[in-house]
């Protein structure tokens, strides 16, 4: 039996190979048993693929069971949320829960939620580029492009290199202290003089929480303060600032109390993906921003009589229901006791490491689901290694001085079946 079932699996991907190799779209329908094959070897190729138990690897290959089940119900349709729903009355209920779902994210990290709005994205990737864009027209009021400049560390997400690009704004690093494994606002202070003497005059400052391979937080209240002594110290400067929290937003709001990013007025978005933690389906990332800086991107859509504030456009309405009914059954409990779990397996593992290498150096924060090894030893990379564990090699400004530095990122997810 087991000869037949080794024999039928062989047959089934030697004709599925033989059917990827076509460019062409089929003459006619493809038959019962064809469409049979090619379902049994996609499936068959995702289950391979899977990152479940890997933890190196952000993201989980199995959505969340609450999200799985409703998307299995509304896939028969087709919603578009074009337009953004925070701001207008929505028309349908995939637009009516998106706004319920941004508005339930508002008021979990937010103190005043009357001058916010935002909308459902595509990731963080989608959001910096808005920001990015919305931040762009904001400053303009007061300057030219050729002002502006985006103040990065060599940690922060690749999308900001490709915001910059993509509207035209020049960008530079900055430094990451060793001590926190954030931005540095000593040398961001220098970073900002020495622009400002080359005739910069808008800074755009994206700060993270939760870099994608270290995991830790650039210090927030730290950089805060130092812009507002940077107002007082220069003439006719001006900053725009947001946090993309694409991992630790869905973390933090849920157990750190006074969690409010837009209490420091300098802050003007907020960025996190629900498909990073607890692995809501692609795609489910959400931006928040003042609504003052909105006017500044908004077109006209002549025939749906709205306008677009959004990069995208037409969105997943599908997506968007499927947040807002993943929320709502989970509940901030549920969140709770999912993070928890995993920040008691990040620990458990940090434990069981530090066992094995008492000196190993581990970067991580204390609310993070993520975590990571900075090795530089030469008998703590043979051990790394037996654990099957890779490093990535990444170059950054540290301490003031450019250097690579060697990185194990680890993630602690929720593990779900298929």
């Amino acid at each position: 039996m087991l000869g037949i079932k080794t024999f039928l699996n062989k047959k089934i991907d030697l004709e599925f190979q033989n059917i990827l190799k076509s460019n062409f779209i089929p003459t006619n329908k493809t038959s019962f048993l064809k469409k049979k094959i090619i379902e049994k070897s996609i499936i068959k190729k995702l289950q391979h693929e899977s990152w479940d138990k890997q933890i190196q690897a952000p993201v989980a290959l199995y959505t969340h069971p609450f999200f799985k089940n409703i998307l299995k119900k509304i896939l028969p349709f087709n919603p578009n949320n074009l337009g953004n729903w925070s701001r207008e009355k929505p028309f349908n209920i995939s637009g009516l829960l998106e706004k319920k779902a941004i508005n339930q994210i508002i008021n979990l990290i937010a103190k005043k939620e009357s001058d916010l709005g935002g909308y459902m994205t595509s990731g963080g990737t989608e959001a910096n580029i808005f920001l990015m864009w919305a931040g762009k027209n904001h400053l303009k009021k007061n300057l030219k492009t050729k002002q502006l400049i985006v103040i990065q560390t060599g940690l922060t997400h690749y999308s900001i290199t490709k915001a910059a690009d993509i509207t035209d704004i020049d960008h530079t690093q900055t430094s990451i202290s060793s001590r926190t494994w954030g931005m540095d606002p000593m040398s961001f202070e220098r970073t900002v003089k020495k622009e400002y003497k080359k005739g910069k005059r808008g800074f755009l400052i994206p700060l993270t929480l939760g870099y994608t391979i270290t995991g830790s937080d650039d210090p927030i209240k730290e950089i805060d303060l130092t812009i507002k002594k940077l107002k007082k110290e220069l003439d006719k400067v001006y900053f725009f600032c947001w946090v993309d929290a694409a991992f630790s937003g869905t973390i933090k709001p849920f157990i750190e109390n006074n969690f409010h990013p837009f209490s420091y007025k300098n802050i003007f978005g907020f960025i996190t993906d629900f498909h990073k933690f607890p692995s809501f389906s692609y795609p489910s990332g959400i931006v928040i921003y003042r609504k003052s800086i909105i006017k500044n991107i908004a077109k006209k859509v002549s025939y749906i009589e709205r306008n677009d504030t959004t990069v995208l456009g037409s969105r997943s309405g599908s997506a968007a229901i499927a947040t807002w009914y993943g929320l709502n059954l989970i509940g901030k409990n549920g969140f709770k006791k999912m993070i928890n779990k995993s920040l008691k397996e990040k620990n458990e593992f940090i434990n069981t490491l530090k066992n094995r290498l008492p000196e190993i150096k581990i970067i991580t924060q204390k609310n993070s689901v993520q975590m990571a090894i900075f090795s530089a030893n030469k008998k703590e990379k043979i051990i790394l290694k037996k654990m099957d564990l890779k490093p990535i090699t990444q170059k950054i400004i540290l301490d003031e001085k450019p250097q690579n530095i060697t990185i194990y990122k680890l993630y602690f997810l929720p593990f779900y079946k298929k």
